[in-house]
């Protein structure tokens, strides 16, 4: 089995040992200078700046620019605004601020405002109103300046203490600037409050009402009794008088006393049902008196 020999170096050239040696001492120049270099670059690393952070302001910056631009396509001028003042900023990229500002000094130009004037029937300026704006709190207090708001119809809704609410639509134009919207509150009406009113009565009492059906009853049967015995008496005379039996003629009596007795009966129960239903109709009305208070 043969065996490996290692090399003589004794038999090696001297020429060798030199070229060798060059080349080792190059090699250590390239590693020291390549451990200067990553010294460099870390330092380097160290003094910049976190390259996220730059990273997520640059996203916000295109963000605010492309929302800022279709906001003002859909007529929201004061989100536009807002968007164009975040792209314009001077932490945003060059290249987005060359668009942005300009997109700002236009909207700015285009957004309308207004002058709130609240007055009451006099004439008189009102500032303790609150005012919203299409159902959304606009201002708690009038103060005189000027409201930036975006174009189109908006629907103002006017509160003040004392008066009654007012709502009133205006069309708010483009560009428009410092336009004076009057509006005039009327105050609260004056009402006139009076106690419920009580369950309808009728005109007559229990008691006339009572003494003035007897009345009719005893008048019904009294006519009855008396043109009944008024019957009778005209038969007797017709066929057996002046002999007629003394029964007969006492039963025709008896029918026209009854007759008056019923008759006399119904007229007084009649009148003190009168009297009875006019007194109580004068307690009534006095009792039922209204009473009324103002209610603002």
């Amino acid at each position: 089995m043969p065996v490996a020999r290692l090399p003589d170096y004794h038999a090696v050239p001297p020429a060798i040992f030199k070229t060798g040696a060059r080349e080792c001492m190059l090699s250590i120049g390239m590693v020291r200078r390549f451990r200067i270099a990553l010294l460099a670059a870390a330092f380097l690393c160290l003094a910049c700046p976190p390259a996220r952070a730059d990273d997520a302001n640059v996203e916000a910056c295109l963000t605010a620019h492309t929302s800022g631009q279709k906001a003002r396509r859909d007529g929201k001028l004061l989100e536009a605004k807002e968007q164009f003042v975040h792209c314009a900023a001077q932490t945003c990229p060059d290249i987005v601020k060359q668009q942005c500002v300009p997109w700002l000094a236009d909207i700015e130009s285009r957004i309308p405002t207004v002058v709130l004037a609240v007055r009451d029937a006099n004439g008189r300026d009102l500032a303790n109103v609150r005012v919203t704006l299409d159902g959304t709190p606009l201002l708690s207090r009038l103060d005189g300046r000027s409201v930036p708001l975006d174009p189109g119809m908006h629907t103002f809704r006017f509160e003040a203490p004392g008066f009654a609410a007012s709502k009133r639509s205006f069309m708010v134009r483009e560009s428009e600037q410092g336009r004076l919207l009057r509006v005039e509150m009327k105050p609260l009406t004056k009402r006139l409050a009076s106690t419920p009113p009580e369950p309808a009565r009728s005109n007559f009492p229990v008691m006339a009402a009572v003494v003035g059906g007897v009345g009719v009853v005893a008048i019904g049967a009294g006519g009855y009794f008396f043109f009944d015995g008024k019957s009778d008496v005209s038969h007797l005379r017709d066929s057996c008088a002046p002999g007629c039996q003394e029964s007969d003629v006492d039963r025709a009596r008896t029918k026209i006393r009854v007759a008056d007795v019923l008759l006399g009966t119904g007229i007084i129960a009649l009148g003190v049902a009168t009297f009875l239903a006019l007194d109580s109709g004068g307690d009534e009305r006095h009792a039922r008196a209204p009473t009324t208070a103002i209610v603002f």
